[in-house]
């Protein structure tokens, strides 16, 4: 999964209710965020909400293993009492915003990349999670991982799975840090509704993570015919 946020900086700290100074000062639009790079992310500090970036991808271990691993996503039932990111779901949650993310699509000519957004536009709000700690050289270190869901009917011809897009309403109460009833929380992360998304094609440009361009949100008709 890759991530666009194309919003200007007075745009989020409408959106979230910021503070200015919460705000980091080398925010960048991006058009092709991927694991392992900093995303922008949104937490509340007990008083009010915060941006800063994270880097996208929580160190976790194989099951039986001691092989260290980055999970981009994490499942919902992973959520649940007795499983793995329990107390993470307690306590430790923040949103990614974004006003996009990519899907692909099998095709005759290989994997069509689509792009998934609000019918409006507007920017929305991924559920994650995120764990914090110091490094051996004391530095503080943060990772998230977006909560996947079962795909809406939008979604679902090209992935079982889409991310936890929180309504609007309901982005504050997903931030409380007074928040830590697990049935509350999880009644969040449904499917959203698909008629207020749509899709459409984009360039293949965006199979390489290095490219981060304009062009590549915009509506692809040459690779649309193959879809």
């Amino acid at each position: 999964m890759r991530l666009t946020l194309t919003a200007d900086r007075n745009q989020l700290v409408e959106y979230y209710d910021l503070i200015n100074d919460s705000f980091p000062d080398n925010y960048k639009k991006t058009y092709n965020a991927a694991p392992l790079q900093s995303v922008l992310s949104i937490i509340n500090d007990g008083t009010c909400n915060r941006a800063g970036y994270i880097q996208w991808g929580l160190p976790t271990t194989v099951k039986g293993t001691s092989k260290g691993v980055s999970a981009p996503t994490v499942l919902n039932e992973q959520l649940s009492p007795y499983r793995e990111f329990y107390e993470n779901l307690k306590s430790r949650r923040l949103v990614i915003p974004v006003d996009s993310f990519y899907v692909w699509k099998k095709t005759q000519r290989g994997e069509q990349p689509l792009r998934i957004l609000m019918k409006s536009e507007d920017i929305f709000s991924l559920a994650a999670i995120y764990n914090t700690w110091k490094s051996d050289e004391g530095r503080k270190l943060s990772h998230a991982a977006i909560i996947m869901t079962d795909s809406n009917r939008l979604v679902s011809p090209f992935n079982q799975r889409m991310p936890a897009i929180l309504a609007e309403d309901d982005v504050a109460l997903w931030l409380s840090r007074e928040q830590e009833d697990h049935k509350i929380l999880r009644s969040l992360l449904k499917p959203f509704n698909p008629d207020l998304m749509k899709q459409y094609p984009v360039s293949m440009l965006l199979n390489d993570i290095s490219y981060n361009s304009p062009i590549l949100i915009k509506k692809n008709m040459i690779d649309n015919k193959f879809i």
